[in-house]
């Protein structure tokens, strides 16, 4: 019979007669400062009044740490904030998430938050996907259980590979919830619309890392890239944003401008920016 996990006030607890484990919760340091990556649970599931903790290893946070990222937990994230109008409430449960994320697990949640792969192609789509086998009674599968499926199907080519490619599907989505499993098949054609879109992941990351919101668009803007900073931010804080620069060959993504009421103003703005040229007087 699985353990159960209660919620008591802002602690969580393994239940008797297991120590009790205390749960970690965000703790952004001062602006400037390196980010703390502590885990926590995701917001989606602390209204929750009973939460089972399996026996392979527990959801997120697990009632304890260094345990897997669910991807039910990341699914229920995205439901989240698809159903709220509220950006300070999609910030806020994307950097929950986030923060209950190793730093092995960053760039896949980050990219599956954003509603894609981290595989470029996998040769799936509509039709691979239209005979699924029955759903998982329970979430088991992980988000890196997940990625390294994807990568296994991205791999498969030449003879047989057809066959192979619809067993490792029938493998995949067997294990998934019928949640998980459309959230699956959504994110492999492209249909995922959660509203969760860069610049809202990018405020989370400062967030959950505690560290300015100008320096994380910055360093996404020269890495081409908001998954490829969020490690940075998350385990090496302000410092790691700082060393990402232009590099030859490296597409720059592109930034809104702050605006201004004419150009005279808009210049003068420019020039009072940190990193601005001083001008000659």
């Amino acid at each position: 019979m699985p353990r159960q996990c209660r919620p008591a006030s802002s602690r969580w607890y393994v239940g008797s007669p297991a120590p009790r484990r205390r749960y970690s919760s965000i703790r952004p340091t001062e602006q400037g400062q390196s980010g703390l990556h502590t885990r926590v649970r995701p917001a989606s599931l602390l209204t929750s009044p009973t939460l089972t903790h399996s026996d392979h290893g527990g959801g997120v946070g697990g009632c304890g740490q260094n345990v897997p990222v669910l991807l039910s937990d990341l699914v229920a994230t995205s439901d989240a904030v698809s159903a709220t109008r509220s950006r300070k409430a999609k910030v806020a449960a994307i950097a929950i998430l986030l923060a209950a994320a190793s730093p092995e697990e960053l760039e896949t949640v980050t990219a599956y938050l954003g509603g894609t792969l981290r595989q470029r192609r996998t040769g799936l789509g509509w039709r691979g996907l239209t005979d699924l086998p029955d759903p998982a009674d329970a979430p088991t599968l992980t988000v890196l259980e997940v990625h390294e499926a994807f990568d296994t199907i991205a791999a498969l080519a030449g003879p047989g590979s057809q066959a192979a490619r619809s067993a490792a599907v029938t493998t995949l989505f067997g294990r998934a919830t019928a949640a998980e499993q459309a959230w699956l098949r959504g994110v492999v054609t492209g249909a995922v619309r959660q509203g969760a879109l860069d610049a809202l992941v990018q405020e989370a990351v400062a967030q959950a890392a505690g560290v300015p919101l100008p320096a994380v668009r910055r360093a996404a803007m020269l890495a081409g890239s908001t998954t490829a900073v969020t490690v940075a931010a998350m385990t090496g804080g302000q410092d790691a944003l700082s060393a990402f620069g232009l590099e030859v060959g490296r597409p720059v993504l592109p930034m809104l401008a702050s605006s201004a009421p004419d150009v005279a103003a808009a210049l003068a703005k420019a020039a009072d920016a940190p990193g601005a040229p001083c001008r000659s007087t």
